[in-house]
């Protein structure tokens, strides 16, 4: 008999000595290699990262997950929406395909990690009460039959939540080196999550000041580039995934104002009404990324 967390939803896991646990097989993913270490230089001190953490929780508590059964938090990275959720008082399993980003999950002090797909894990159906997917779906080639199999681990009424990027209007260079297929709308990730079975209980916008900024810095500039004959990829040396480790970290940083606690305070006070509409399920209508809850039906 089953005694464990992860054992209760997962059926083809080992435990290693590092408390992780790991599927037998290995899969491919649409993620950059250095992506887990450049994300974990700056998303403590980031206002993107913690804002979108801020914007989960309250969608969250605003469609509470099914109680008395897990959140499974797929590709959870370096586990940082994980521990979010969990200090809010759910219980959460992160399960994370790279190595890099279930170690750094569990030197967080995550409880539950697993390192492996739901696929190769083999989660148990009906074992988990809801399913997060931050920023993931966009990583998927066939992001259809991916929503279908996450359909096929819950039940009905289960909920399931997720952001990913807005507008393919928007994509530029930095969304290839991220390793994305695409960005959306409100509609197009509405009609996603209808065609795999679930019911939308909020779909909206947020980051609502950012599109003007990734137009006119990262957009125009990719556009432009391409228009001359260059690639987008070859913008900068210390982008590239063979450039040095410390010199991606520090074009994270500013990517996402890391570095300058005021311009982040600053920025994290202009979106603080985002959360107000979002805790009140009032959907807004712009906005540089989409924050969705659904629930099986």
């Amino acid at each position: 008999m089953t005694d464990t967390p992860i054992e209760r939803v997962a059926l083809r896991v080992r435990l290693g000595d590092d408390d992780i646990w790991r599927a037998d097989d290995e899969s491919d993913v649409s993620y950059p290699a250095s992506g887990h270490s450049s994300c974990l230089a700056v998303e403590e001190s980031s206002f993107w990262f913690n804002h979108r953490n801020d914007c989960i929780r309250e969608l969250v508590q605003a469609f509470p997950p099914t109680p008395g059964k897990p959140m499974l938090d797929v590709g959870g990275g370096n586990g940082y929406v994980s521990l979010g959720l969990a200090r809010s008082g759910l219980d959460v399993i992160l399960i994370e395909p790279g190595e890099s980003g279930a170690r750094n999950a569990k030197r967080r002090g995550l409880a539950h990690v697993i390192c492996g797909t739901t696929e190769t894990a083999r989660i148990r159906p009906g074992s988990i009460g809801a399913i997060g997917l931050f920023d993931v779906i966009e990583h998927i080639a066939d992001d259809t039959a991916f929503l279908v199999e996450m359909h096929s681990l819950l039940t009905t009424g289960d909920s399931v939540y997720a952001t990913v990027p807005a507008y393919q209007r928007l994509w530029s260079a930095d969304d290839e080196r991220a390793g994305h297929h695409r960005r959306y709308s409100c509609a197009e990730i509405s009609s996603l999550f209808d065609a795999a079975g679930f019911e939308i209980d909020y779909a909206g916008y947020f980051f609502r000041p950012l599109p003007a900024a990734v137009l006119l810095f990262r957009t125009i500039p990719y556009r432009i580039r391409r228009a001359l004959g260059r690639s987008g990829s070859n913008e900068r040396a210390t982008d590239m995934p063979d450039a040095d480790e410390t010199a991606r970290a520090g074009a994270a940083a500013r990517s996402h104002g890391a570095n300058a606690r005021s311009l982040s305070t600053a920025v994290r006070t202009l979106l603080r009404p985002e959360l107000t509409n979002i805790a009140k399920r009032r959907r807004m209508r712009f906005g540089g990324s989409i924050l969705v809850a659904a629930h099986r039906r």
